[in-house]
């Protein structure tokens, strides 16, 4: 779904020791929410070419989905460093709610 998704662990993809801030989407492929957010999901690294991006597949990394309390997809959160410090809980999905999202929890 998701043209930005990397295969790698996301506690690989975290760095602990750092402050930089990832955006983590939790998505299943046969979630039609997932396929229709993928897009605007997509978009981001364009809009915010200093953040990080990770797609993964809730369905694949089920240990972490539970880690993190994602119950439903799809579920966005935004880390900085290794820690979630935000969860994207609108349920309109759209470019602009999730810039909104990034800009009033970065600053970028």
């Amino acid at each position: 779904v998701c043209s930005h998704a990397f295969s790698k662990d996301l506690m690989e993809f975290l760095n602990p020791n750092s402050s930089d801030c990832t955006l983590v989407l939790f998505y299943t492929p046969w979630c039609r929410f997932s396929a229709s957010l993928a897009p605007h999901f997509n978009s981001l690294p364009r809009a915010f070419p200093t953040l990080r991006f990770l797609a993964l597949d809730a369905s694949q990394h089920s240990s972490l989905s539970t880690r993190f309390g994602t119950v439903a997809v799809p579920n966005i959160l935004l880390f900085q460093g290794a820690k979630p410090m935000a969860r994207f809980n609108h349920t309109d999905r759209t470019l602009e709610t999730l810039k909104d999202f990034i800009f009033n929890q970065t600053g970028v």
